[in-house]
């Protein structure tokens, strides 16, 4: 990381969803979208998210660069490596990693111009993967919408069997 220190990765999220942000100072959607990241470590900090910032095909000194810009990233230099193995070819690469280290989000390709909206949606779509990073909550997800599927299930006998004793 900036400070020297190895990064055991998933194991330094101690189980908390993380973002793997791939980015080059030279990429203008990387420039874009960085404040959008920065919002969501100071919104989710409760739930210690944190924002891996991996430097890779750049020549530029990623830590002063960041540490000029202010943001709260872990800034890993040299990712070259790190993005072949999470498969990430061009910038930015958008990873959310849920706490059991699984990729829960990437960030697809697009062909809209860089700016204010192209980030936002990625910013709704990064919230979005880490509203639902826990298993658990999936599994809570799952259990709610079968239990409301069941009850309009039941519903809709109801109605029908009343439909039909009128006949």
């Amino acid at each position: 990381d900036s400070g020297g220190r190895d990064v055991d990765f998933p194991a330094d999220s101690q189980g908390q969803p993380s973002i793997l942000f791939f980015w080059a100072s030279w990429c203008p959607y990387c420039h874009i979208v960085m404040p959008y990241l920065q919002e969501i470590i100071e919104d989710y900090a409760e739930h210690g998210v944190v924002v891996y910032a991996i430097n890779f095909k750049d020549d530029v000194d990623p830590v002063a660069y960041m540490a000029d810009k202010g943001y709260d990233f872990v800034v890993l230099p040299l990712g070259d490596l790190v993005a072949d193995e999470y498969g990430v070819f061009s910038s930015p690469g958008l990873l959310v990693v849920n706490g059991e280290g699984m990729v829960t989000y990437r960030r697809r390709r697009t062909q809209a111009p860089p700016g204010t909206a192209i980030a936002e949606v990625w910013d709704q779509q990064v919230r979005e993967a880490l509203e639902l990073h826990s298993t658990a909550l999936i599994g809570e997800l799952q259990d709610e919408l079968a239990k409301e599927l069941d009850e309009q299930l039941a519903l809709m006998k109801a109605a029908t069997k009343e439909n039909n004793a009128r006949m």
